[in-house]
């Protein structure tokens, strides 16, 4: 048996959001995510490459946790640009990848990504995938997110 989770704003557009109870439904409330995601055919899907964590002046700010929050700035300029108004309201799937280095909390990298959620996200919990990994290509960034939402 699975529970849906009805309140995003992207329900509206019939995409829905399941998880299974015990573990992932808790991991799901925790990490402010869902486990599965139907979107409907009819749906018009926008890919957004890989988001890096640059400012306006094209600078990577040093500290991670403004890293994260610069990527998900950066990764709701690109879904507008596609037209997507409704930004991180719209997302339904994204990947995240952290490049960690020696000394980094897994777990704080965890509540960081967490709490950004919530704030770009508000009630939409959409599919996440993290990723640890060595380094990230463009120099300084140590996250990259690419997602995927609906054209509303």
């Amino acid at each position: 048996m699975s529970i849906e989770y009805t309140q995003a704003p992207i329900s509206k557009h019939g995409v829905r959001y399941f998880n299974a109870p015990g573990p992932p439904l808790q991991l799901a409330d925790m990490g402010h995510l869902s486990n599965a995601a139907v979107v409907p055919a009819s749906a018009k899907i926008v890919h957004i490459v890989g988001q890096l964590p640059w400012d306006e002046n094209g600078e990577v700010p040093t500290d991670m946790r403004e890293q994260i929050r610069q990527c998900f700035r950066n990764t709701e300029i690109a879904l507008k640009a596609a037209g997507v108004q409704e930004g991180w309201h719209a997302v339904f799937s994204a990947t995240a990848y952290l490049a960690t280095l020696e000394g980094d909390s897994e777990e704080e990298l965890s509540m960081v990504m967490g709490e950004t959620m919530k704030e770009f996200l508000g009630d939409n919990r959409p599919l996440l995938t993290g990723i640890m990994v060595k380094k990230i290509l463009w120099p300084g960034a140590r996250i990259e997110m690419q997602s995927q939402a609906i054209l509303t």
